[in-house]
């Protein structure tokens, strides 16, 4: 009668616990402070067998202390090196329902491990809210990644060393520990800034931190898609596989004007349809949901399953709230790079269709210079292919000497087309070209890696060209290239003011200029080119390295 008296005491008491906002972790320190004061009798207990070490006289000896001191029995279902399986064959709060009581029992029991076998961690496999099943335990004997992998409570000699101290210090360090969970949490927030996170990231790592706060059993972050309107499941932990389905998506009322909590009722029924299903299967005693929220939209909604009929302290309420703001900005911040990014792409986009077109109307005045553009760039393409050089750098010299002469943008018709001599005013004009081109193409990204080449196709190897007069290694390859393609056809092509030369002629005065103004290797590569389009029949070469290319430019990234 004494016995069912102080049960019942007890368990009155334990449900004030359970409807508190006092931490799992506190309470299961209860248990761990009644093994301090038990171990020493459980160690004689223990000494009494001839193998005290043994796993199993250790389970042995652990369910018949638990069962004659506490009238709760914990049995072995199998037990290896590194851990046992108990199953809780006789609780005298079972059909209380108690997690309180339950953490309580099962601190008792992980602090006897702790200080038996040296370490222990305490994973629960079932509880309380699937009474009247048995309740399922796995004590971890030693620190192996299985025991890593597993969500449970690890008990440590600081812990013990911790209940050992003054309650008052006891408390303090306790809510220290509480405050390092709760900067956890923004910690995880600003290790998810590295290396440009998406938002799905930023949410890993936030719900990863949860799972670390005791009183959490579950938590689910949705994130709204604007295109659609609809909450979706970002990243959770704790519900079972099969009840996802039915959460994965959720629409609610966003009315980013009105601050109540109204908007999210339909997420919280949403749960509450499945919710005895889930606390059956989790031993949830209470949800809550907090508004991911920007100054004029709602970004998100963050479910948390709790152990406790209500929610934890104060100031891990606070800490979570706040930091479900912060990574609703972050999230927010993500979502505008994303923006700004396809905006900067699309604008992109224009300014290399305005160069194309840009292009087309110079072709269009000046028939001859198109035919050119095209001639330079398949012969300086070729002349590459000679040179062995990578497919990447092959693509993006032709880009440059197709667009080469885009710069003639700036010199008025009546000099491309004029058919005397220039003068030496209108010489000076032409030169600019190169500079204009480059600076025509300077806005693209895109275009970056050839604008040296375009720049610097008129440079001379003993420092006569222009625009800048550079001489030998410092004129880059590819405008190396260019220059003896665009030479050659130049040299090769009818103008308005002369006949074009000869092949052979043409091919004389490069040779003769090789090693002073055009690159030895170019040259000698070209001579090979030259010599297969004479054995394929003569053909012109864009007739013999055309590729089919079906637009002007291609884009390069």
């Amino acid at each position: 009668m004494k016995h069912e008296l102080f049960n019942l005491a007890l368990c009155e008491f334990a449900k004030a616990i359970d409807e508190s906002l006092l931490p799992q972790t506190t309470i299961s320190s209860l248990g761990l402070k009644l093994a301090v004061k038990a171990y020493p009798e459980f160690k004689l207990l223990l000494k009494s067998h001839s193998d005290p070490t043994n796993i199993e006289v250790f389970a042995s000896a652990l369910r018949y202390f638990m069962l004659s001191e506490f009238n709760y029995e914990p049995i072995i279902a199998n037990a290896s090196n590194d851990r046992i399986r108990l199953v809780v064959k006789k609780c005298p709060f079972q059909e209380h329902n108690s997690p309180s009581l339950c953490s309580v029992m099962q601190g008792i029991v992980g602090g006897l491990t702790l200080m038996s076998l040296g370490y222990c961690k305490l994973a629960t496999l079932s509880g309380p809210e699937r009474a009247p099943k048995p309740c399922y335990i796995d004590l971890f004997t030693s620190p192996t990644p299985e025991a890593k992998k597993q969500a449970g409570f690890e008990y440590s000699k600081e812990t013990i060393s911790l209940l050992q101290k003054p309650d008052d210090e006891s408390v303090a360090l306790q809510r220290q520990s509480r405050r390092k969970i709760a900067l956890g949490l923004f910690g995880s927030i600003a290790l998810s800034l590295h290396d440009q996170p998406t938002e799905e990231v930023i949410g890993n790592k936030y719900i990863e931190a949860l799972s670390c706060v005791q009183e959490i059993r579950a938590a689910a972050l949705y994130l709204k898609e604007f295109n659609t309107g609809r909450f979706v499941l970002t990243s959770h932990f704790g519900l079972p596989d099969d009840i996802l389905p039915a959460i994965r998506t959720i629409g609610i009322k966003d009315n980013s004007s009105d601050d109540n909590n109204e908007s999210l009722l339909e997420i919280v029924e949403r749960f509450d349809i499945h919710q005895q299903a889930i606390m059956r299967r989790t031993g949830i005693r209470s949800f809550t949901s907090i508004r991911l929220k920007t100054p004029d939209k709602i970004i998100g909604v963050l479910n948390i399953g709790w152990k406790t009929r209500f929610p934890t302290s104060f100031e891990m309420q606070n800490a979570i709230t706040d930091s479900c703001m912060l990574m609703a900005a972050l999230i927010d911040n993500c979502r505008l790079h994303l923006e700004l990014k396809e905006t900067h792409f699309r604008l992109e986009k224009a300014y290399i269709d305005a160069i194309t077109l840009i292009n087309n109307l110079i072709n269009a005045l000046d028939q001859c210079l198109e035919r050119h553009s095209k001639r330079v760039a398949e012969l300086a393409e070729a002349i590459a292919v000679k040179l062995n050089l990578p497919q990447g750098e092959i693509n993006r010299l032709y880009q440059a000497a197709f667009l080469h002469d885009i710069g003639k943008v700036n010199i008025p018709p009546e000099i491309l087309s004029k058919s005397s001599q220039l003068t030496e005013e209108e010489y000076k004009i032409i030169k600019t070209h190169p500079i204009v081109g480059a600076e025509l193409l300077a806005p693209i990204p895109a275009f970056q890696s050839i604008i040296p080449a375009v720049l610097y196709h008129h440079e001379r190897l003993d420092g006569s060209g222009y625009p800048e007069g550079l001489a030998g290694s410092d004129i880059p390859l590819h405008a190396r290239i260019i220059a003896v393609a665009d030479s050659f056809d130049a040299m090769t092509s009818d103008r308005p003011y002369r006949k074009g030369m000869s092949k052979e002629t043409a091919i004389s005065e490069l040779v003769k200029d090789s090693g002073a103004k055009y690159d030895t290797a170019v040259v000698k590569a070209l001579l090979e080119v030259l010599k297969e389009q004479e054995a394929k029949g003569d053909r012109t070469p864009a007739e013999c390295y055309s590729n089919n290319r079906q637009a002007l430019i291609t884009t390069h990234r």
